[in-house]
């Protein structure tokens, strides 16, 4: 369970529509992401999941991630806060914090970052994009090891682990069809990931525990294989139907075991959920 919230909010940054398409049908090209219209949440949104780790046959609640959006006149802010619950804080205590400062014309960020505590480990990373010189710089501190600064240029759009999410969830996916593949690059720490998504596409009624059954997509995004996913296996994704595209359930595969992401409960979304 090493870096068990950074796991999270990385799977739920891959669990959008689309992103810049360069070869597939024409859909988008390498710019047009790079300004997007937030159409799909507003200021006061909050969103929380359960995170649930399985290790053998059992189902463990092991905590949970709560995602706010706030405003001023020119940025929203978003944040995710992770914590593990009381009861399992002596075998593995887990506190992080994740902000991003987005621009609200364009949905890009301008600032990022995370202070992460789990266990014996801590890492404080702190990214400045600057889109004139399209460059970004990371401060990454790990423990009590001094501070690293490492710079990255990038050609088109580059996004933090958290705006991505947001962006995402504006992408129009009727435009897009079962099979496509989209890429797109996020920075993390001191790499900037290239990653891709499948639109899977099958509508289907998602059982969310404790709130009902909802109408929802399926898509699938690639990982990176080693340490923390597994291998040859696939991650799935169900976003909800309809303009606000939340992810409902997210279920994947690690290296040991297994973790199952499922939304608890929500307030001051735009649209109304759609129930199956």
């Amino acid at each position: 369970m090493i870096r068990l919230f950074s796991i999270v909010i990385f799977i739920l940054s891959l669990s959008g529509n689309s992103y810049r398409s360069l070869n597939i049908k024409d859909i988008y090209d390498a710019n047009q992401f790079c300004d997007v219209e937030n159409t799909a949440f507003v200021s006061g949104e909050e969103l929380t999941y359960t995170i649930y780790y399985n290790w053998g046959i059992v189902w463990l609640p092991a905590g949970e991630v709560v995602f706010n959006v706030k405003e001023n006149q020119e940025n929203y802010l978003y944040s995710a806060i992770g914590k593990t619950f009381p009861a399992y804080n002596w075998i593995f205590e887990v506190e992080d914090y994740f902000y991003s400062f987005v621009d609200k014309e364009t949905l890009l960020p301008v600032r990022a970052k995370r202070n992460i505590t789990e266990g014996g480990y801590r890492i404080i990373n702190d990214i400045t994009f600057d889109r004139d010189k399209k460059e970004v710089s990371s401060i990454v501190k790990i423990n009590d090891k001094p501070a690293k600064t490492y710079k990255k240029k990038y050609d088109s759009c580059m996004f933090d682990i958290l705006s991505v999410i947001y962006s995402l969830r504006n992408i129009d996916k009727s435009r897009l069809s079962k099979g496509d593949q989209i890429p797109f690059n996020m920075m993390l720490d001191d790499e900037i990931y290239p990653l891709k998504l499948e639109y899977i596409g099958n509508k289907s009624k998602v059982e969310v525990k404790n709130l009902g059954k909802y109408e929802a997509i399926e898509i699938s995004p690639s990982i990176i294989k080693g340490r923390v996913f597994a291998k040859n296996e696939r991650m799935k994704v169900w976003i909800s139907t309809g303009k606000n595209n939340i992810p409902l359930v997210i279920e994947s595969p690690l290296a040991v075991g297994k973790i199952k992401v499922v939304l608890q409960k929500y307030k001051g979304i735009k649209y109304p959920l759609i129930e199956g």
